[in-house]
């Protein structure tokens, strides 16, 4: 369950697969996420839904949907 109060109850309908900045308990996980290709990837519960990683690219937060 999502404890975060920012975010959508939509987001149920994904699967964490990785978050090193406890995105699901911290409501400023970008604030004190590292600067790291690696920070966030969602998966859809569906088997042909898309992949959202969030990650940091040579200065700029991006969010890649795969």
């Amino acid at each position: 369950m999502i404890k975060n109060s920012k975010i959508s109850s939509n987001i149920n309908q994904w699967n964490i697969e990785y978050d090193q900045n406890e995105f699901v308990s911290n409501e400023n996980w970008l604030v004190t996420a590292e600067k790291t290709e690696d920070i966030l990837q969602l998966s859809h519960v569906y088997e042909e839904g898309p992949i959202l990683d969030v990650g940091f690219y040579r200065k700029n937060y991006k969010i890649y949907v795969i």
